[in-house]
């Protein structure tokens, strides 16, 4: 099986300290702020512009991630977001 790396490197304008943000896909697992992220995991969703909101992780692409709202609806954030900033996750108890 082969591996897929994509790697996202972004400064965000919410950052003070200048920090950028390791963001990357590898064999179907997001690595985000130095925590892995997978499939089926409970997380919250927040960002500028999307109100806080728990959800699970349905899919992981080298492009995307999509997150299952409790409504049944799926939320797509682009790991460029991610990078930037400009949406983050959490960990939250399952």
């Amino acid at each position: 099986m082969q591996s897929t790396v994509v790697r996202y490197r972004g400064d965000s304008p919410v950052r003070d300290s200048g920090e950028t943000v390791d963001t990357r896909v590898e064999d179907g697992k997001l690595l985000f702020e130095r925590r892995w992220f997978h499939r089926g995991q409970s997380v919250y969703v927040e960002g500028r512009d999307v109100p806080r909101f728990p959800g699970h992780i349905h899919a992981i692409t080298d492009e995307a991630i999509w997150v299952k709202r409790p409504n049944m609806e799926r939320f797509r954030i682009y790991i460029s977001q991610l990078a930037r900033g400009k949406v983050t996750l959490k960990r939250r108890a399952s």
